[in-house]
């Protein structure tokens, strides 16, 4: 197997078709007689005749490929394409290195379960990332700061004696009321950025939030239109911000909240975008 044709495998496995096509074209034309070019080909072209065309090339080459014979037949089936029989001359078989199936990147399946295998096998995870927790721990101890010094100055401030230590009872218990409140509302924000989560794949922009009532929010790349980062006073201290997605269809952006390096994370979903972007419109 020569090097443009390893170069076009490499790149039909990872989505890029565009060089795909170009590679493993440039290796049937060096070598006519590469059958795995050929066959990986046939899972890089856009049409079902092109793709037929290339079946049939290999089938001709080593008459007993079962991948070949297999994807053919299922054009034939669906009406794709109309494969006339041909007399075949007898031809020397080719030795071919056993490979896995390239169809699988463009073969029409008629059931959807596994449409759907297919489609995740095929989905390349970008990156996967939990928001930080240093916001949450030093919002707690600046809160925890401010009720302590807050008992503390009003335990100076009220007169000794009997009055005294009842209102200093008082104002114990309804501090303590307030900030189990406050401790319970820090506990949640803990628990949500604990099980919060934000991957980017090759196809999708996947939002998971929730603890027992779980939400997933799935965005197609291709329908992300505007990428922007948000960083408060706060955030810039710690290194840390938030990216704004915003997409067609849906209402108000998706919010992916402190993350550390954010700008990388922009970049990266730029740039996914934009790639899906160059590939629908070709």
């Amino acid at each position: 197997m020569n090097s443009l044709t390893q170069q076009g495998i490499a790149a039909l496995k990872q989505g890029d078709k565009v060089q795909a096509r170009q590679c493993l074209r440039e290796a049937t034309v060096k070598d006519p007689g590469d059958v795995q070019a050929w066959l990986w080909l046939s899972g890089a072209v856009e049409t079902d005749r092109e793709r037929a065309e290339c079946l049939q090339h290999v089938l001709r080459l080593d008459p007993d490929n079962q991948i070949a014979t297999k994807g053919l037949a299922q054009l034939v089936a669906r009406g794709a394409v109309s494969v006339q029989s041909e007399p075949q001359a007898p031809a020397q078989k080719t030795q071919v290195a056993v490979l896995p199936n390239p169809l699988v990147d463009v073969q029409p399946v008629p059931k959807a379960g596994a449409a759907r295998a297919t489609q995740k096998a095929i989905d390349k995870t970008i990156f996967m990332v939990k928001p930080s927790l240093i916001p949450v721990f030093v919002g707690g101890f600046l809160i925890a700061l401010i009720f302590i010094g807050f008992w503390l100055l009003l335990m100076g401030l009220v007169p000794k004696g009997e009055t005294g230590s009842l209102l200093r009872a008082i104002f114990t218990f309804f501090l303590a009321i307030y900030a189990l409140g406050m401790g319970f509302q820090w506990l949640v924000a803990l628990i949500r950025r604990l099980f919060a989560r934000y991957t980017l794949t090759s196809r999708y922009l996947i939002v998971k939030k929730g603890v027992l009532s779980r939400s997933q929010k799935t965005i197609p790349v291709q329908r992300i239109q505007n990428v922007s980062l948000r960083q408060g006073v706060g955030d810039r201290l710690f290194g840390l911000g938030s990216v704004i997605v915003e997409s067609a269809g849906e209402r108000g952006a998706v919010r992916l909240i402190s993350l550390p390096n954010c700008q990388e994370y922009v970049d990266k979903i730029l740039a996914i975008a934009e790639r899906s972007g160059e590939n629908r419109s070709l």
